[in-house]
């Protein structure tokens, strides 16, 4: 009641006394208040919350979308004839994932890459013409897809004799929302855990339980993750590993290349 009647007294009753606020100064100010606004908000939505603020003055399309897309420059039809290893990298985005964490280790310069994207799975068609004359020069095979157990497919159309060389990745997730973690103090980012989706977690399991005899198996989860069903939001700088919670940043792919090279069933990479 004391706050009802402070606020008629001097802010309700001035208001309405011409006399103290003339109408043209309050149409003024609210006019000016409400171009304020909406600027604000229009440049909001055309950067997408000005994401430079968390993304060390990056724009977000640069650090995931035309890093992730830059993959495809090793998208070709042929392995050079020049006496190295060849190996062959099959997936979706988070193939072009794979393919960024061999870069970032520089593990790529000792052996021909190239990086497929039209390896249909499941599919009831045989593969193309390209991709049989790439399984038939390729020294290693490696399949990365976020929620497709390809691997028996692939060792059908390559020959069970291969299948020693077939490398599977299995899938990574920061969870269901990275957003609340833009809060987080740089002191605390290094400690900062997302957990992994369930459904991402049992994918997990059935890409590792349905690898072909031979085969290996890459468990991010674990590797990077260590108890497989959370895994680190940013680096040890404070830089966010993923902004979509699917696909790495650089900063990303840095940190997945420092901590799974040292798995045995990427021997064939060292």
């Amino acid at each position: 009641m004391i706050l009802a009647w402070l606020t008629w007294k001097f802010v309700e009753t001035p208001f309405r006394d011409r006399s103290v606020t003339p109408i043209r100064l309050v149409g003024t100010t609210l006019a000016t208040a409400a171009t304020v606004l909406l600027s604000v908000g229009l440049g909001a939505h055309f950067s997408h919350g000005f994401p430079g603020r968390v993304f060390n003055g990056t724009d977000e399309r640069g650090m995931v979308i035309a890093y992730n897309a830059a993959v495809f420059r090793f998208k070709e039809d042929d392995f050079p004839n020049n006496g190295r290893r060849n190996v062959l990298v099959m997936g979706d985005s988070t193939g072009r994932d794979f393919v960024n964490i061999i870069e970032e280790a520089r593990r790529q310069r000792d052996y021909n890459l190239i990086y497929r994207d039209d390896y249909e799975c499941p599919s009831k068609a045989p593969p193309s013409a390209k991709l049989t004359r790439l399984f038939d020069e390729a020294d290693v095979f490696i399949i990365v897809y976020i929620a497709a157990p390809c691997a028996g497919q692939l060792v059908a159309d390559i020959g069970a004799e291969n299948a020693k060389k077939l490398i599977v990745v299995g899938p990574k997730h920061f969870g269901y929302n990275l957003n609340p973690f833009l809060r987080t103090p740089s002191d605390e980012r290094a400690a900062a855990r997302a957990k992994v989706l369930p459904s991402v977690v049992d994918e997990n399991n059935i890409q590792r339980a349905t690898l072909p005899p031979g085969g290996k198996f890459i468990d991010l989860l674990h590797l990077v993750g260590r108890d497989g069903t959370t895994l680190p939001v940013f680096d040890e700088n404070g830089h966010f590993l993923s902004q979509d919670r699917v696909h790495l940043t650089k900063p990303g792919a840095i940190y997945f290349a420092q901590r799974i090279f040292t798995d045995p069933a990427l021997a064939a990479l060292h």
